[in-house]
């Protein structure tokens, strides 16, 4: 059986030991570094992503973290720690310019109803990839104004797919009794 795999939302305040001593100069170190974290979670190599799942999840709890960070953001601007609300307000920004294209492909989702189904596919490289309808890629293409097609797209290649075990990770001749059959998914992230 192929599922995906559980992401979870970081609460920073718990990675940062509490100082060994109350000094208010580490308890305010620690008060920056706890605003500054989540904004170096955008950074790829550094990130986490917030879930997986379905896309309408997953919007709804960015939309639940911007309205958190926007909160403790006024909480920090009202005790006069204005770095630490400036960092949470950062992140918001940066949080809300992630919904907006996820909003973008649940719109399309819901309006048009898209199959989310393909069949398993195993090429003569070992690549396992989950074979679905070119037509999505071109429509999302459409949605976020890309006129080129994705590397992936051409004479002797895929087309549009969902990789499932890349090349070199499984023996070309482990069996899998899945390949052939058709399989659900779900968006969980754009």
């Amino acid at each position: 059986m192929i599922s995906s795999p559980v992401y979870y939302y970081r609460q920073y305040e718990h990675d940062i030991p509490a100082p060994p001593c109350q000094k208010q100069k580490l308890s305010k170190v620690k008060s920056v570094l706890v605003a500054a974290l989540p904004i170096l979670s955008f950074i790829p190599p550094v990130r986490t992503p917030l879930s997986v799942g379905h896309i309408e999840i997953l919007t709804i709890c960015m939309l639940l973290q911007i309205a958190f960070k926007l909160h403790k953001a006024i909480v920090e601007f009202r005790k006069g720690n204005y770095l630490e609300g400036t960092c949470h307000l950062i992140t918001s920004v940066l949080t809300l310019s992630q919904v907006v294209p996820q909003m973008r492909v649940i719109d399309w989702k819901w309006r048009t109803h898209p199959p989310l189904k393909g069949e398993l596919c195993r090429d003569e490289r070992g690549f396992i990839y989950l074979k679905v309808k070119d037509e999505i890629i071109f429509e999302l293409n459409k949605i976020f104004g890309n006129n080129s097609l994705p590397p992936y797209f051409g004479e002797g290649k895929h087309g549009a797919h969902v990789t499932v075990i890349p090349v070199g990770e499984l023996g070309k001749d482990v069996p899998i009794s899945e390949i052939g059959k058709t399989i659900k998914f779900n968006i969980a992230f754009c």
